[in-house]
């Protein structure tokens, strides 16, 4: 499915994207695992 970018003025990109392609900005999706707020891995 497309979905409408909200920074780069209504480009369309896919919503299984974890950037924009044309601009970059994250789509808030986790890309393997969540980082802890602690900082220790």
């Amino acid at each position: 499915m497309l979905i409408t970018c909200p920074e780069c003025g209504g480009k369309e990109m896919s919503d299984q994207a974890y950037v924009c392609p044309n601009c970059g900005v994250p789509t808030g999706r986790v890309v393997g695992y969540e980082y802890s707020s602690a900082g220790s891995l």
